[in-house]
């Protein structure tokens, strides 16, 4: 089973604009050294709320799930990496962020500790 290191989202510009992983926040302020690989982080959405997950490399954004990627019928909560249907590793230099619509609070990502355990199924 693999152990997972839960981080929460910080506002960047306002609510709407939330970093989620920023690699050397968490090196400077936490000394973390080790990978910045997400293996889950969920947003919470509504029907209509247009919203874009992406790796920001100052000054562009690269997205990677946006909210016309992902079909939303009720209030929910969204595992971005389950939907992308692999991880993320994040390099030093980027920053995993979050644009909105509207504030939706918090958000929270969780960074694998240590290498990958592979899943056994009985199948």
């Amino acid at each position: 089973m693999n152990s997972l290191i839960p981080i929460l989202s910080t506002a960047e510009h306002s609510e709407c604009h939330q970093t989620l992983v920023d690699p050397n926040a968490l090196m400077s302020n936490y000394r973390y050294v080790g990978k910045f690989c997400v293996a889950k982080t969920k947003i919470y959405v509504e029907p209509g709320d247009e919203w874009i997950i992406g790796l920001s490399n100052k000054p562009g954004l690269i997205s990677l799930l946006t909210s016309s990627d992902v079909v939303v019928s009720q209030p929910t909560y969204i595992d971005v990496i389950k939907e992308l249907g692999h991880l993320i590793t994040i390099a030093p230099w980027q920053t995993l962020t979050l644009v909105r619509d509207v504030a939706r609070g918090q958000s929270v990502t969780f960074l694998l500790d240590g290498e990958p355990v592979p899943v056994c199924s009985d199948s």
